[in-house]
């Protein structure tokens, strides 16, 4: 009977370490990109150069749970247009993000980020919901007018200052998820050890004949 249950824990629990780091990795729930049309519902739209981009680690916008952390990236733009809506201002700084961190796997699926994000020099449109670029994909080259030039690969060279950024998993090195499963795969082990203890101590005592303590 003990042996069944070791065993019944063991499956349960390779399920579990399948279920979180195999599943994952085979869905995506990152946003797709959005179409020319859908880019063009924008509050603003503006048209300038990149100029400047500074990058900060910073608690997650996204995933706002304690121990999520993103790469927050500021993109400085000279506005040479204004296309839609109304600004008053020669420049604007925008905030991107891609992802530093996630405390779980499930919270890991959220969208990753803004990308490409074009480097310093590049002429850009910009699709702006409030202060940030529509995710994932509202910065676009100015040439671009249909969906194939608005998407991932568009054709912009993405910043040096993004590509060099790196993400790690997660930020505890195990997804909170594991840690609990931990806690109460070891709970169960530690009753286990004390029942098998228990048992064979009736075992031994109905052999000799001296009663359990």
């Amino acid at each position: 009977m003990i042996d069944h249950l070791v065993r019944q824990k063991v499956q349960i629990s390779l399920l579990s370490f399948v279920w979180l780091f195999v599943f994952p990795a085979l869905i995506c729930a990152d946003v797709p990109p959005k179409s020319f049309a859908q880019l063009n519902e924008a509050e603003t739209i503006i048209v300038g150069t990149v100029q400047k981009i500074r990058v900060a680690p910073e608690r997650s916008l996204v995933e706002r749970g304690f121990g999520n952390y993103d790469w927050a990236i500021y993109v400085q733009i000279s506005i040479e247009a204004i296309e839609k809506g109304n600004l008053d201002a020669p420049e604007i700084e925008i905030r991107c993000f891609r992802v530093k961190s996630r405390r779980s796997a499930t919270e890991s699926l959220s969208v990753t980020g803004h990308r490409p994000i074009p480097q310093v020099g590049t002429k850009v449109r910009v699709y702006l919901d409030g202060a940030e670029p529509i995710l994932p994909n509202g910065i676009t080259l100015t040439t671009a007018s249909d969906d194939s030039s608005v998407g991932f690969d568009h054709g912009a060279v993405e910043a040096v200052e993004v590509r060099k950024l790196k993400s790690r998993a997660f930020t505890y090195f195990l997804p909170i998820e594991i840690v609990g499963l931990l806690v109460v795969g070891l709970w169960i082990g530690v009753g286990l050890i004390g029942l098998r203890r228990i048992q064979s101590a009736k075992l031994k005592s109905r052999k000799t004949g001296i009663p359990v303590a």
